[in-house]
């Protein structure tokens, strides 16, 4: 149970070290509160959808369902659904 616990905190720590270092997330310094909110949801949002691309980007199956792969990677979400 507890390293459940380390493996989900760990992986909200390498979130954190990536945004700050790639995406500069605490970097904006304003004095209202609202738009350091915003910020950093924009940030959350920018790095889910670099995320996502990667691993599309990356994404590797074995030889037998490489034809199936790339013709599913090809569809639309509600031609998935």
């Amino acid at each position: 149970m507890k390293r459940t616990g380390y493996v989900q905190r760990w992986s909200l720590e390498v979130v954190f070290k990536k945004t700050k270092r790639l995406l500069e997330l605490g970097k904006c310094q304003v004095g209202n509160f609202v738009p350091q909110i915003v910020t950093t949801s924009l940030t959350t949002l920018q790095y889910n959808i670099l995320y996502l691309m990667m691993r599309f980007a990356t994404y590797e199956t074995m030889d037998i369902f490489k034809d199936a792969t790339k013709s599913s990677l090809e569809l639309t979400v509600e031609e998935r659904i």
